[in-house]
């Protein structure tokens, strides 16, 4: 046993009991010898409460509940105020003696709540004036055990939140979180190197933390590799993003916020297409809708914020706007890569082949329709679609002859037989697909292609019926072929008829299909008895929000010769916008401003034209310069059509025309009566036949009565 060599705080003269204790515990009799009171207590309590020294159970009991006996003296008392319920004050009493002196804790408040202990300290009630409580201080003694724990508790965890903090800042200093899109519509793997591989939706958006520094990306969708690339991931950074093939619209817009509190676009917004890897820094509003409203300062001035976000419509909104932005070449050749990549997925295998056809490679175009088909042989659009590119190119004859081999081999199958009449030259008189669908009565495709043939033949009644079949055996299909069926009707005078199912059809629709309603509807009342509130499906859908969307919405009232003011141009939006409104205007009034700006107009504008305003539109630029800028950029893309107009404005044969809509043959009668070669008479009766076929009282009928005879 060793004895204790020195007592400066005089413990052992006021606890004799503490000898042996310290005798027989190093921790004790060090903490004596160097006069700390407290740090004797605190061993004396973790003896009791871990169970030590069990021989010497009642000293330890009678020590550790006389907190006083560890008193150490202090210079002043603590300092104690609050504001507004935060600071510092005493709470608590316990140990009273006969003296009247006793023990008390002071913590740090909250809202006057105790949320931290500081010290306890033994104390008297002075003797202060006024309302108010007062102590005299004595002394500081240790901490109960529950206030120790509670402190030591708070404590840690106060330097756990440090230490959290500086690991989690140590940690973004060398890492990111990157945001992969995928712009296709099949879900696709990424793996990036030194981070986890992630399956990312078609359309979607996932979230990988990467660390710093250069990695390679390998980006697959099933057994398919879609493209391997690299990203340099630099700490810091607000928006991080890999871009799967560069066609998602990533874009980055200011929304400014002024004295009335309602938020507003700035500047257009920078479009992130064609690109990989996109870093923007400065943002507030990151892949979610800033708020409509925020409260401005005090002096009324705006507040900018930065939104960043992807567009909707994945690859064709990031193609669309590199057409917008005179970027052909790279919208083709992203939108082939996309095609490719989503396995020729039918959302955008056609429109794929169309931008190779009109403005890259038509014999690239032709490759990716048998690749296409080589793919799906089991489905029939990449066989339709492989059709019409073929067709195009004038190769009829091997098309019969391959689907007639199709047919042959498989005598019973409705595919088969449908794909091969589908082919074949249409005759006057005859009708190709009544006793098809005699046969295979539930083939909605057949169904479908009878609907449309007996449209084309004006037997209106025919295919008013058929397309009653066809909505009992494939809804979708018959909702493909809806506008057709009410330009029938309408065709036969059933207009109320007509404008009702257009109602009851837009109430069910899909939010994309509602705008192609509304003009359905407008251009419709156009021919009813009775008025109609032309406007009535427009005020009905959701306000259009994008510089695109507002451009379309503006498209659309044109198509449905509808007013729009000054205003509403201004805010089309972008100049590509404003010259397809334009365009479209302008090809109701004056045929010659209409064809200058089909000149210089981007190609997106070009390749989004109505049909019936295209035919107009080229059929006017092969009659005054067949050679022409116009005639050239309208004839891309649509050579079967566009071979049929120009060969009957020539020779004026109806048999050219045998397999165009009412509204293609409009335009074209219309247009060959503007010929001053053609005896008045003839001229006469090519406009009646014009205004006649003009079922709905399109752009066409605008023409004839608009523009200046030659």
């Amino acid at each position: 046993m060793t004895m204790v060599d020195k007592d400066p705080a005089g413990l052992l003269e006021r606890m004799p009991e503490l000898q042996a204790i310290a005798a027989e515990d190093v921790s004790v009799r060090r903490a004596i010898e160097r006069g700390a009171p407290h740090d004797v207590y605190r061993r004396l309590w973790w003896l009791r409460l871990l169970g030590r020294m069990r021989h010497h159970r009642e000293p330890l009991d009678l020590l550790i509940a006389r907190r006083r006996l560890f008193l150490t003296p202090i210079r002043s008392a603590p300092v104690m105020a609050t504001l507004n319920g935060v600071g510092t004050r005493v709470y608590g009493e316990s140990e009273r003696d006969y003296d009247g002196t006793y023990l008390t804790s002071l913590f740090v408040t909250v809202l006057f709540v105790p949320v931290f202990p500081l010290s306890t300290y033994l104390v008297a009630d002075g003797h202060g004036q006024g309302s108010g409580r007062s102590w005299r201080f004595i002394g500081k003694v240790p901490f109960g055990g529950a206030l120790y724990l509670w402190q030591r508790a708070l404590a840690l965890l106060a330097v756990g939140g440090i230490v959290a903090s500086a690991m989690s800042a140590f940690y973004a200093s060398r890492h990111n979180e990157v945001q992969v899109l995928n712009g296709l519509p099949v879900a696709v793997t990424v793996s990036i190197e030194g981070a986890k591989s992630v399956e990312v939706l078609p359309f979607g958006r996932t979230m990988v933390d990467v660390p710093t520094g250069v990695h390679a990306v390998d980006v697959r969708s099933g057994d398919r590799l879609v493209e391997s690339g690299s990203i340099d991931v630099h700490a810091g950074v607000d928006v991080l993003a890999y871009n799967v093939l560069g066609i998602s619209a990533l874009y980055a817009e200011e929304v400014v916020y002024t004295a009335a509190a309602t938020s507003s676009n700035g500047a257009e917004p920078v479009v992130h297409c064609d690109q990989r890897v996109v870093e923007i820094d400065d943002v507030d509003y990151a892949f979610t809708s800033p708020p409509e409203q925020l409260k401005s300062d005090k002096r009324g001035g705006a507040i900018r914020k930065r939104h960043v976000d992807v567009a909707s419509g994945g690859a064709l909104a990031c193609v669309y706007y590199l057409l917008d932005t005179g970027r052909t070449d790279r919208a083709v050749a992203l939108m082939t890569q996309a095609d490719e990549a989503s396995g020729f997925d039918p959302s955008l295998h056609p429109g794929a082949m169309q931008l190779e056809q009109q403005y890259g490679d038509r014999e690239k175009a032709l490759l990716l329709a048998e690749q296409g088909r080589s793919a799906h042989q089991g489905s029939l659009d990449h066989h339709r679609i492989y059709q019409d590119m073929m067709l195009g190119f004038g190769r009829r004859d091997e098309l019969i002859a391959d689907y007639t081999a199709r047919r042959d081999s498989a005598p019973d199958s409705a595919d088969a037989a449908y794909l091969l009449a589908r082919v074949q030259p249409l005759r006057p008189g005859l009708a190709p697909y009544a006793e098809l669908v005699k046969r295979f009565p539930k083939h909605g495709y057949l169904l479908r292609a009878h609907v449309h043939d007996r449209f084309i033949a004006a037997d209106f009644q025919a295919a008013i019926q058929a397309s009653q079949e066809l909505r009992s055996v494939d809804a979708k299909l018959h909702a493909e072929a809806f506008g057709l069926v009410i330009e029938a009707m309408v065709a036969l005078g059933q207009v109320e008829e007509a404008l009702q199912q257009i109602e009851n059809m837009f109430a069910t629709a899909e939010a994309s299909d509602k705008e192609f309603l509304a003009t359905l509807y407008a251009l419709s009342a156009q021919r009813a008895s009775s008025d109609h509130d032309r406007d009535l499906l427009f005020s009905k859908l959701e306000k259009p929000e994008t510089p695109r969307q507002i451009a379309r919405r503006l498209a659309a009232r044109v198509n449905a010769r509808l007013d729009i003011s000054p205003s509403e141009l201004t805010a089309a939006g972008t100049e590509s916008s404003k010259t397809a409104l334009d365009l479209l205007r302008a090809l109701e009034k004056d045929p010659a401003a209409s064809l200058a700006n089909v000149v210089t107009a981007p190609d997106g504008v070009i390749g989004a034209i109505p049909p019936q305003s295209w035919a107009l539109a080229y059929c006017e630029a092969v009659r005054s310069n067949p050679d022409g800028e116009a005639a050239r950029r309208l004839a891309r893309g649509a050579n079967e059509a566009a071979h049929a107009l120009a060969e009957y404005l020539e020779s004026g044969d109806d048999a050219a025309l045998i397999e165009l809509e009412p509204s293609m043959r409009a335009a074209a009668h219309f247009v060959r009566s503007r010929n001053t070669a053609l005896p008045d008479l003839v001229r006469a009766e090519l406009r009646a036949r014009a205004t006649e076929e003009d079922i709905l009282k399109t752009v066409i009928t605008a023409a004839i009565q608009n523009w200046p005879t030659p």
